[in-house]
């Protein structure tokens, strides 16, 4: 994956970055400019909607509003899943999003299409493989049926960069620290984010 100089490309490409986030005994939806830090919440006049899938299986999350995020209260028993997020404003897609949360190590975890569809309105399926990723060796995640050639990065210790698509629709990188990432890129109009963490 080539990283692409800062000095080339203005880094932000969006207003402000959205993701879901664990903490705690909850399931976070944010927004801001400084990932990982809660900044600020989707405004009230946004319609908001939210999943969690483990084991193949999808609940529907209901939000309730705190003073500058969205929450979910989860159990413990959660160890290996995924979410996923829509912001809608007048029934379109502005934002979507989706993030990985394993305790146990996956050779490979797919979101298919049909959800991707559901939270994003768009044709594409992701697959990511041995996760979670490695500092130090490459993280691969593969985006089938649709193809976007740049995206931005955000570790949460506050590294920035640019990442660029191959044409096979492979978006790979080797990060350098350990924590959680956030990728983002923009396709009509929308933005997508997918929260992922390195060990």
């Amino acid at each position: 994956m080539v990283l692409i100089s800062l000095l080339l490309l203005p880094f932000n490409l969006f207003a402000h970055d959205f993701w879901m986030f664990p903490y705690q005994k909850e399931i976070r939806l944010c927004g801001g400019h400084d990932f990982p830090r809660c900044e600020l919440a989707p405004k009230k006049n946004v319609e908001v909607s939210g999943f969690i899938m483990e084991e193949l299986k999808e609940e529907e999350l209901d939000f309730q509003r705190s003073e500058n995020y969205l929450f979910v209260s989860r159990s413990e028993g959660h160890k290996n899943y995924i979410t996923g997020f829509s912001l809608r404003r007048g029934g379109k897609v502005m934002y979507c999003g989706f993030s990985f949360v394993y305790h146990d190590e996956a050779t490979k975890i797919v979101v298919p299409s049909e959800m991707v569809r559901k939270y994003c309105d768009l044709d594409f399926s992701i697959t990511l493989k041995n996760y979670p990723f490695r500092k130090g060796v490459s993280a691969n995640m593969e985006f089938q049926g649709m193809w976007f050639p740049t995206w931005s990065f955000l570790s949460e210790k506050g590294k920035k960069g640019y990442l660029q698509m191959k044409k096979e629709g492979i978006l790979d990188f080797i990060p350098q620290e350990k924590g959680f990432y956030l990728v983002v890129t923009e396709e009509r109009n929308r933005s997508i984010s997918i929260s992922i963490e390195v060990r």
